[in-house]
């Protein structure tokens, strides 16, 4: 496969749809102490939508795509040698089944379901689903990002245009970026600053120009990051890849920060990326 087409596009988002209304949305505000535990630190959560989710979808992908390698978040943070089913795989599916899982364990509909579709390491389709209002952000190499309504109608997106920096709001993970970083984000002196703790709603705030200028996502790579701020892109990611050495960037590993930025053996891949 070298390209997802507007049928298999659709056969996609119905899978989602389905599986946030029968594993996701019945759990939302009804989270229990039984049901959400801390994965690597205390305000890192995972709950048993996360888990549901991640499994039903991957049944559905498998059915959908046979032979698919399944990379997902929470499979990836119970063990990390699942990160080398895609080494080399024709075909693979990288899902973050609940992204905003603080929010949605403390009932707070801000959050988003990620799905990138990866043929032989190239990322053919990246799709953000919105459990709450069942529309999507999808977006294909060479074809732009889309919103999707509920009802099936689409919108071409575009980021806003190009503004001085004191004038750009946006949104920056400033408590998860390193100490060196978050020093040299300070001074850029944006004009308003905020960080929903879910990367999928800044994307649809920022696709849609609903609000926001500008987005710095802690685990992308500083120098993508970076871009992301000069160039404006809009971005559309997914769990965390291991990826060969490049010379475009540092990287990092889920949860922890290299402490020599040439280090480039990990990064969060960006999955879908559209310019101004």
């Amino acid at each position: 496969m070298t390209h997802v087409d507007d049928a298999l596009l659709e056969a996609l988002l119905a899978d989602m749809d389905a599986v946030a209304r029968a594993e996701v949305l019945p759990r939302f505000q009804a989270i229990t102490s039984d049901s959400a535990r801390a994965k690597t630190a205390p305000d890192d959560l995972v709950t048993d939508a996360d888990l549901a989710a991640e499994q039903a979808l991957g049944v559905a992908l498998a059915r959908r795509l046979p032979g698919v390698v399944l990379v997902g978040e929470e499979a990836v943070a119970a063990d990390q040698t699942v990160l080398d089913r895609l080494a080399g795989a024709e075909l693979a599916a990288i899902i973050d089944p609940v992204d905003g899982t603080r929010n949605f364990a403390h009932g707070i509909p801000v959050f988003g379901m990620i799905l990138a579709i990866v043929a032989e390491g190239r990322t053919i389709a990246g799709l953000i689903h919105y459990p709450i209002t069942r529309d999507f952000i999808v977006a294909r190499p060479g074809q732009g990002a889309w919103h999707v309504g509920a009802d099936g109608a689409s919108q071409r997106l575009s980021v806003a245009a190009p503004a001085p920096l004191d004038q750009m709001p946006g949104f920056i993970t400033m408590n998860l970026l390193p100490p060196t970083l978050r020093a040299d984000m300070t001074p850029l002196h944006f004009r308003n600053v905020l960080n929903w703790r879910c990367s999928a709603f800044e994307y649809r705030l920022l696709a849609t120009k609903r609000w926001g200028d500008m987005g710095v996502f802690a685990r992308m790579m500083a120098k993508r990051a970076n871009d992301a701020a000069r160039k404006k892109m809009v971005m559309i990611d997914a769990t965390y890849l291991k990826t060969p050495r490049t010379a475009s960037g540092v990287s990092v590993k889920k949860g922890a920060w290299p402490t020599d930025w040439a280090d480039e053996r990990w990064h969060e891949q960006l999955h879908a990326a559209t310019d101004a």
